[in-house]
């Protein structure tokens, strides 16, 4: 017989008010520096939220260049973004690219290596800032809790390397 493992939060939730219960269980989590990697037509969507946490004390980032699968020049210009703001906490908000972003992210906030080091197999290194996900799509990339995987895309070449790491699964809100 195989042994499967799931990795998934201790607690997801559903419904129309699960930002706010992301919003408060970060704040809970004594979450003040708050980095949100969405895409650019969730502004809208994003800033009731930036603004939720803002009205809780949080200082926020809103990092909306995710505009398409992310590449690895993408995850360097959100890397680089979160690095120069030093968030204790990622938020993703958006459908699979825009989660696959904040986890690259959150993994690797700290790290100096090129992000194209950490594709393949346990090679992200243990997250050392907070990561929540609220997928707004229900496409396969968007379920943050179904694995430890992040994917991006390198269309010079035809490549979309990926990652998966059993670092913790996003943090439940």
């Amino acid at each position: 017989m195989r042994t499967i493992a799931l990795m998934q939060p201790p607690r997801i939730v559903i419904g129309e008010q699960a930002a706010e219960a992301c919003v408060a269980g970060a704040l809970r989590r004594g979450h003040r520096r708050i980095f949100v990697v969405t895409s650019p037509p969730l502004r809208a969507l994003v800033a009731p939220v930036a603004a939720a946490f803002r009205e809780g004390g949080a200082e926020v980032a809103v990092h909306d260049a995710i505009a398409v699968e992310p590449t690895v020049r993408m995850l360097d210009e959100a890397r680089a973004a979160a690095r120069s703001f030093r968030p204790d906490a990622v938020i993703g908000i958006g459908g699979g690219s825009a989660l696959d972003a904040a986890k690259f992210v959150a993994a690797l906030a700290r790290e100096t290596r090129p992000v194209g080091e950490f594709f393949g197999p346990d090679k992200l290194p243990p997250r050392q800032v907070g990561l929540v996900c609220l997928p707004t799509t229900s496409g396969t990339g968007s379920y943050p809790w179904l694995g430890p995987f992040a994917e991006a895309a390198e269309p010079a070449d035809l490549r979309k390397p990926g990652t998966s790491s059993f670092t913790p699964p996003p943090l439940p809100a």
